[in-house]
């Protein structure tokens, strides 16, 4: 896939996972610790099935990218967010 769809298919890899994975992450109350143990729990055993259903099933545009991005930098750059505290 990674040769035919470049490098996006990495995000889109990781996106769906996150969608997937995202009750979970949002439940974690021990921050990077327990997002961590979730990832870790869910590379031992993942249903690829849905992955790909997921990875294949939405589409994002220049613009939606942009605003992930800019998103992702106000949550990085902020001393006050619990989980920035803990990287």
């Amino acid at each position: 896939m990674f040769v035919l769809e470049g490098y996006k298919v990495i995000y889109r890899f990781t996106l769906s996972f996150i969608k997937i994975k995202e009750d979970e992450f949002l439940k974690a109350k021990d921050g990077v610790i327990s997002i961590k143990n979730i990832i870790n729990k869910s590379l031992e055993n993942p249903d690829i099935d849905v992955l790909l259903k997921i990875v294949f099933g939405f589409s994002l545009s220049r613009n939606d990218w942009n605003k992930l991005a800019n998103e992702y930098n106000k949550v990085k750059d902020d001393k006050n967010n619990e989980f920035v505290k803990q990287l």
